[in-house]
């Protein structure tokens, strides 16, 4: 959930990771039985106006988000759609975005409604730094 930088340095990692066989910086080649060509993105949420809709490809680089391109990324077809927002928002970013998220029942019903499975969910947060 979220598409910000940390998201962006994630899915551009995997791409990176996948292609390069030597595996240079990655700390781990397996968590568990998985390596990193099992991992596959089958859902994206914000609540900025102008990720929603956006393919993950595009919309990891969307502003406000800072972090440079470090792998040409395909168009991997996953759609971000609207997350929900339950708590603050960090004032800066208030700021510098148009705000839009589902209520709680709408993204409960949301992703009752998906048929994919997943075996693993990311949750990034604001930890308060900027790029």
């Amino acid at each position: 959930m979220g598409v910000g930088n940390s998201t962006s340095e994630l899915v551009q990692g995997f791409e990176y990771y996948k292609t390069d066989n030597s595996k240079l910086w990655l700390c781990n080649n397996l968590v568990g039985k998985y390596g990193v060509s099992d991992i596959e993105l089958v859902g994206a949420y914000d609540i900025n106006k102008n990720k929603i809709n956006s393919d993950v490809s595009e919309a990891i680089f969307t502003s406000p988000n800072q972090l440079e391109e470090f792998v040409k990324l395909k168009n991997c077809g996953i759609v971000v759609e609207k997350g929900i927002l339950e708590d603050d928002v960090n004032p800066n970013l208030k700021s510098s975005i148009d705000i839009s998220a589902n209520s709680t029942e709408a993204f409960k019903k949301l992703l009752l409604e998906k048929k994919t499975w997943c075996n693993a969910k990311f949750n990034f947060f604001w930890f308060g730094y900027d790029i």
